[in-house]
């Protein structure tokens, strides 16, 4: 019998109707591997302070490990004023105990919560005493940057008095992370509910109307399902692929690919939706003599299908160019297009998890969850390339490329 497991887990529960009958929708994400790390966290936490009372007494060794320790550690008087700050937190806080050791640690930096509010009850309160775990989300701002952390203050005694001392460590990474999975169950939940209501609506126009449906209408309603149903087939595998990524469960098979053949394969299975929107689609020679790629057959096509229909997807007017060529060892696949654009400031965010390119290419809707760029370029990557945005202009038009390794001589 397989033990039982426990997780911890976040995500949504959504009000949905279906059919005049009241339903739940419910997405769900396991986070145990967070839950883990904060507590790790503790454990570390509880090691340090040990350390700290260890250095009250002018132990070397426990001084040296302090200074190499992961986390950020800053010790500070009744009076505010910081007397001791490891490498780690003088390099994050710009500060030079040298001059800056009778500054006020107000001056240094600030406490905030997830609503901005400045606080530094906390700090004050061990002052008295009291030791307590930063809250989550809590935010030290600097200077130079606004991170999310992790940590305690912890009191320390100094005859009647108490010293402070902040240990914190730096999890923004994880904070967005955070971000993006609750943007993603809304998205998850919103764009689940749009198709399946479609399905609904034609199934029950279909079921309420007493005589027959008119061939032109009948035909549709069935287009209208379909691309719902297709729309549904799409999300849910983007959805297991990304699971399969961050779990690295990704099989990859390689094999010598004839990436000429393969283009022309996925621009002819992609003519027609082109040809609807009155746009062309169309394929430069590749040069004479060029190599194969070493690279997964399934996972290509699916990189190439997502470029180029995106392509041809937020193109209004001229069309799509796709050309290969051999560069710096590499096999490249280039895709240009005449389309909207990306703009400068959704360029650098293009390539994360649940980003739309709806939003980033300058439409009021996004056309899908935004997970397709992401898993292409994780896909690339694994297989040794990499898929990348090579310019892009608003309202001309945007090339992007993608690389891979080329195959070795006794596999050509």
């Amino acid at each position: 019998m397989t033990p039982k497991q426990t997780h911890r887990i976040s995500g949504t529960i959504s009000p949905f109707d279906f059919s005049g009958i009241p339903s739940t929708l419910i997405t769900i994400a396991d986070t145990s591997k967070n839950y883990q790390d904060k507590i790790t966290a503790m454990h570390k936490l509880a090691q340090v302070q040990n350390m700290l009372e260890l250095v009250q007494t002018k132990n070397t060794l426990a001084d040296a490990l302090l200074e190499n320790s992961s986390y950020n550690i800053i010790l500070i008087r009744t009076d505010g004023s910081i007397y001791y700050a490891n490498n780690r937190a003088k390099k994050l806080l710009r500060l030079d105990l040298g001059t800056d050791s009778v500054k006020n640690y107000k001056q240094v930096f600030t406490i905030k919560d997830e609503r901005d509010v400045i606080s530094y009850a906390i700090i004050e309160s061990a002052f008295n005493g009291n030791r307590a775990r930063f809250p989550t989300w809590t935010f030290i701002d600097t200077t130079s940057a606004k991170i999310a952390v992790w940590g305690e203050v912890i009191p320390l005694s100094n005859n009647n008095t108490y010293d402070v001392a902040v240990i914190f460590e730096d999890v923004t990474q994880k904070y967005q992370s955070d971000i993006e999975d609750k943007a993603f169950f809304t998205g998850a939940a919103h764009d689940l509910r749009t198709p399946i209501s479609a399905i609904r609506g034609t199934l029950e126009l279909v079921n309420q109307t007493p005589s027959p449906i008119p061939e032109d209408t009948k035909q549709k309603l069935l287009v209208g399902a379909y691309d719902s149903v297709m729309f549904l087939i799409t999300l849910v595998n983007d959805l297991l692929n990304v699971s399969r990524l961050e779990q690295g469960k990704i099989e990859i098979k390689k094999s010598a690919i004839d990436v000429t053949a393969l283009v022309d394969e996925v621009t002819e299975q992609l003519s027609l939706m082109a040809k609807k929107k009155e746009l062309y689609l169309k394929v430069e020679p590749a040069q004479t003599g060029m190599q194969r790629a070493w690279a997964d057959l399934i996972k290509t096509r699916e990189i190439l299908h997502n470029l180029i229909s995106n392509a041809i997807k937020y193109t209004l007017q001229g069309g799509v160019t796709v050309k290969c060529y051999e560069k710096d060892s590499q096999i490249k696949i280039q895709v240009a297009d005449s389309g909207f654009g990306i703009s400068p400031q959704h360029q650098s965010i293009l390539f994360k998890k649940f980003q739309q390119v709806g939003a980033a290419r300058g439409q009021s809707v996004a056309k899908s969850i935004g997970l397709g760029l992401y898993i292409s370029k994780r896909f690339a990557q694994i297989m040794g390339g990499d898929v990348y945005l090579v310019s892009s202009e608003l309202e001309k038009g945007s090339v992007f490329e993608v690389s891979l390794p080329i195959a070795p001589k006794n596999s050509q």
